[in-house]
């Protein structure tokens, strides 16, 4: 039984459901997706990492990349952070994002691309 439930329109699951690890994927590449500020009536929701996405990658953008990521995992429940690094890519910025799922801090790991150009944030 699925301990997680939700709708998506991301993917093409069957009845647009998604379950469990898929589910806390599509919430989180939504989260990112979304421009901080973008979303109505809810202005916390989103991303601000899009700012970042052209600027030289020195210690204190990195650090404000990382602080932006560990705010917008830990506003859901379900993940904690363990650890988040920051690279460049051709026409944006890529995040390893290593998480855990709560309660039993199983590990989740994500590689996710901001790309400029597309406007989209990837899984790769």
């Amino acid at each position: 039984m699925a301990t997680f439930r939700g709708f998506t329109t991301r993917e093409r699951f069957s009845r647009f459901t998604a379950f469990d690890v898929d589910l806390i994927k599509t919430d989180l590449l939504n989260a990112f997706s979304i421009r901080q500020g973008e979303k109505p009536g809810k202005p916390e929701y989103g991303s601000s990492i899009w700012s970042f996405v052209f600027d030289p990658l020195t210690d204190d953008v990195v650090e404000k990349i990382v602080e932006e990521a560990e705010r917008v995992v830990t506003k859901d429940p379900r993940l904690s952070v363990d650890t988040i690094n920051v690279f460049t890519r051709e026409g944006g910025v890529l995040l390893e994002l290593s998480l855990l799922i709560n309660p039993a801090a199983t590990p989740l790991d994500l590689v996710l691309q901001f790309n400029e150009t597309s406007r989209r944030v990837q899984l790769d």
